[in-house]
């Protein structure tokens, strides 16, 4: 062992010289291994190198093309709602640009494969819009997760679409995701989206409630007919997990659950920070004791006493029972 640390420096020196064929000993003994390493490493460096430069050349290719492009779509976001509608609309033959300001998003490369062409950078950012072509899209989808940020690129592009902008003065329809129900409503009434001075058209939509709506229409919780004269015949719905999609369920629950019979729906909700998500449900929206019969219980969805309340539920023979797992993880 060398009694004195070597400087790294001297060992970069050293491996520069191995890779350029320039050893101490003129006459060193034969080594394959060390051999072909030498001959591979210009190899490798070289093939890096070239592969590099045409990611590099395609992209600056595709830019170039993106400044004649029009009638694409143009989405803000590149979560799992991003990614699908980037290939929804790949599907469907649409040329797509995808805004993602996370340069370590992992969505990045298979949006990428579906043929998007990817930009990185901040989606609220009046010149990385433009370079976008969003004066030319046909859509602004901003789905990117922070209600905030959707907003404020849907302003972002009302200034880039003044009226008589184009020559045939077409129409760009924005989606914009909203979740707050309340932001939705105020965002529906602002006078900048409200009035005809641009060529943005906004609509505000939410993935959730959509989804839910959906669900419930396809899978009612009265599946087995309620006449006025059961009475004893009751409506559950047991929700494990109470993030946005679960809250959206509860929801439309609400708004679907009159049944024949005039009994209110049963609903329980499951989620291991069930205490803290109660509160702030029922502070948002403080009728819901009044229009049915909720429980909130912290715990697991796994837990033997869950699955112990579950068995007492569904053995329940005059219950009509529907159970919604909406944990985050999908593997849960």
């Amino acid at each position: 062992l060398a009694k004195e640390p070597i400087a790294v420096g001297k060992i970069a020196y050293q491996i520069l010289k191995l890779f350029t064929l320039q050893l101490e000993d003129p006459k060193p003994p034969l080594v394959w291994p060390l051999e072909l390493a030498r001959l591979l490493g210009p190899v490798v460096l070289g093939y890096t190198t070239l592969a590099a430069f045409a990611v590099l050349l395609r992209e600056q290719l595709q830019l170039l093309r993106l400044r004649r492009t029009h009638g694409h779509v143009v989405i803000c976001g590149l979560g799992r709602k991003g990614l699908f509608l980037t290939r929804s609309f790949r599907d469907a033959g649409q040329r797509v640009v995808v805004i993602e300001g996370d340069v370590d998003n992992n969505q990045i490369q298979p949006a990428r494969d579906a043929g998007a062409i990817v930009m990185l950078g901040d989606a609220g950012d009046l010149e990385l819009l433009r370079r976008a072509g969003v004066s030319r899209a046909r859509h602004l989808v901003a789905v990117t997760g922070d209600d905030g940020k959707n907003v404020e690129i849907a302003l972002r592009a009302s200034a880039l679409l003044p009226s008589g902008s184009s020559k045939d003065d077409t129409l760009v329809l924005g989606l914009i995701h909203l979740v707050n129900p309340d932001l939705r409503t105020l965002f529906r009434r602002h006078k900048i989206f409200t009035t005809a001075k641009d060529r943005l058209e906004v609509r505000v939509f939410d993935f959730y409630e959509n989804c839910a709506r959906k669900l419930l229409d396809e899978f009612p919780l009265d599946r087995v007919p309620i006449s006025p004269t059961d009475t004893d015949r009751s409506v559950q719905l047991l929700i494990a997990g109470f993030g946005q999609m679960g809250e959206s369920i509860f929801l439309q629950a609400l708004r679907v659950g009159h049944f024949a019979n005039g009994q209110p729906i049963r609903i329980l909700v499951i989620d291991p920070d069930a205490d803290r998500l109660k509160r702030r449900f029922l502070q948002a929206f403080p009728g819901v004791p009044k229009l049915c019969a909720a429980e909130f219980v912290a715990a697991e969805f796994e837990d033997a006493d869950t699955h112990e309340r579950l068995r007492t539920w569904s053995e329940d023979g005059r219950a009509v029972t529907t159970i919604a797992i909406c944990a985050d993880d999908d593997s849960r």
